[in-house]
């Protein structure tokens, strides 16, 4: 994978903008391609979008992942309080499924710091995680979408859990059985069978 395609990855909403989410996503795509086809040309873009991702876009003196490149500055945002789990969690994406194709340690220390990250500092007392940690003009407030909890699941704990090493594998296994049980107690209907995606909102 050369280094203009890496640039170019992400770069959807704006010109001078570089999106993790689209990143992540990319480079799971060619994982994906890796698996179908054993091809390796496609597992090497992946690692080189998965090296771009650990090279700028952890944060590594706030902790977790920073959504969003400004090109035209070179500088990552928004602010720590200002990012979503669910940003996170598609940011982890990538290199979840690069760590399941290849077991890189190191690449797997990074996906443990993050998971423990969101867990960390999103979780609110009934145990669901928040969307955000600061709300305007740093107020802090909660405020459960389900996706939240949701795509924590669907983007690497189910991938990953059966395959970490026990200590690691028990502590996820149990992440995952809280947010089911948030999901059902907060965001579930039984009377109308749905699932709302907020569990704050009236209106829903």
């Amino acid at each position: 994978m050369s280094g203009n395609l890496v640039l170019r990855i992400g770069a959807n909403r704006s010109p001078q903008e570089r999106y993790l989410v689209a990143l992540s996503r990319q480079s799971f795509g060619y994982g994906v391609a890796f698996h179908l086809t054993g091809n390796r040309t496609y597992l090497d873009s992946m690692k080189a979008g998965i090296d771009f991702i650990r090279q700028n876009a952890m944060d590594r003196t706030n902790g977790g992942m920073a959504p969003m490149q400004n090109l035209s500055k070179d500088t990552w945002g928004p602010a720590p309080g200002l990012r979503t789990p669910q940003q996170l969690a598609y940011g982890l994406l990538g290199m979840s499924f690069y760590y399941y194709l290849t077991r890189d340690p190191e690449v797997l220390g990074d996906i443990l710091a993050v998971k423990n990250y969101i867990f960390e500092k999103y979780s609110v007392s009934s145990g669901a995680l928040q969307w955000q940690l600061v709300f305007r003009a740093g107020v802090i407030r909660e405020d459960m979408q389900l996706v939240a909890q949701l795509d924590q699941m669907n983007t690497y704990l189910v991938l990953l859990a059966p395959i970490l090493p026990d200590e690691v594998q028990r502590e996820w296994k149990a992440s995952l059985v809280q947010l089911a049980k948030v999901m059902i107690d907060q965001f579930y209907s039984p009377g109308e069978k749905l699932f709302f995606r907020s569990a704050k909102s009236t209106g829903r």
